[in-house]
């Protein structure tokens, strides 16, 4: 397997601080969801672009690129309800 690169300490500490400036406060689920839908949302259209750039040879690549764009839709229709 792969691993995920490290985050510079920096970055980590910067990344933090900006997520809890964007959750104090009331509404902090509607806050959550909003965040998690964008995340999201950036995902599937950078998982669509990559489809139609790139030619979908192996049927195990398209059926896990087909299932990765079906969870991130599920994912915001589940946030949906918390905005």
């Amino acid at each position: 397997g792969w691993e995920l690169p490290e985050l510079d300490p920096a970055v980590r500490m910067m990344s933090n601080m900006v997520t809890r400036m964007k959750l104090t406060g009331s509404g902090s689920e509607s806050r959550i969801a909003d965040m998690m839908i964008q995340g999201n949302t950036k995902g599937m259209v950078k998982g669509l672009r990559n489809m139609h750039q790139f030619p979908m040879e192996d049927s195990q690549i398209s059926a896990l690129s087909q299932k990765l764009l079906d969870t991130e839709n599920a994912n915001i229709r589940q946030m949906q309800a918390f905005l």
